[in-house]
């Protein structure tokens, strides 16, 4: 058991390979569990991911990771992200306006609370042309792949610095424009 506690706290310490007493596959601890073995071990507090929770956590599966295009898996915090399949139907908020279109393919799970809020916590650079004027809301069935996380920090060319931090899910490049709820089209301010 000594072997196993100096393991696990090697692992939370330095987040890089460890070698698993054999026979172990994962230790509970009252936070949640730790699993023991991979490379940048993820510490859970009931199933939780830390710094890369989503509010959807326990409305997916995880599934093998889909690979994605640098630029785009460099979006989310640390480039880290999931690919999941939803369990259940999950409602999902997209702010857009100007040169950001309603068809988007980056969403997040709570609506904005102002332009201002999901300029912020969605990082929504000025120079990409998001007027933040609307938002939307979709309904993705279960079943679906996605891939999430949460939102990436960026700074302005004059130097604000964007913290992002908001969920970050990235749909199908080819949804269902049904999944989107004509009856939910909000103007933020």
């Amino acid at each position: 058991q000594e072997e196993i506690l100096e393991a696990t706290e090697k692992m939370i310490k330095n987040q890089s390979e460890v070698k698993v007493p054999e026979g172990v596959q994962d230790l509970q601890f009252k936070d949640g569990s730790v699993k023991l073995g991979g490379k940048d071990p993820v510490l859970a507090e009931s199933g939780s991911y830390g710094k890369y929770s989503t509010k959807i956590d326990d409305k997916v599966t995880v599934v093998s990771k889909e690979p994605l295009p640098k630029e785009l898996a460099d979006t989310f915090t640390d480039g880290e992200y999931r690919t999941v399949v939803t369990n259940e139907d999950i409602e999902l908020y997209r702010v857009y306006g100007g040169d950001a279109k309603r068809e988007g393919a980056f969403w997040t799970t709570e609506p904005a609370e102002s332009q201002a809020s999901a300029r912020q916590g969605s990082a929504l650079l000025d120079e990409w042309g998001n007027t933040k004027k609307w938002e939307e809301r979709m309904v993705v069935p279960k079943g679906t792949k996605l891939n999430i996380g949460t939102v990436e920090r960026q700074i302005e060319p004059t130097g604000e610095v964007l913290f992002g931090g908001d969920d970050q899910i990235l749909v199908p490049k080819d949804y269902d424009s049904n999944w989107r709820d004509p009856s939910y089209r909000r103007r933020l301010k």
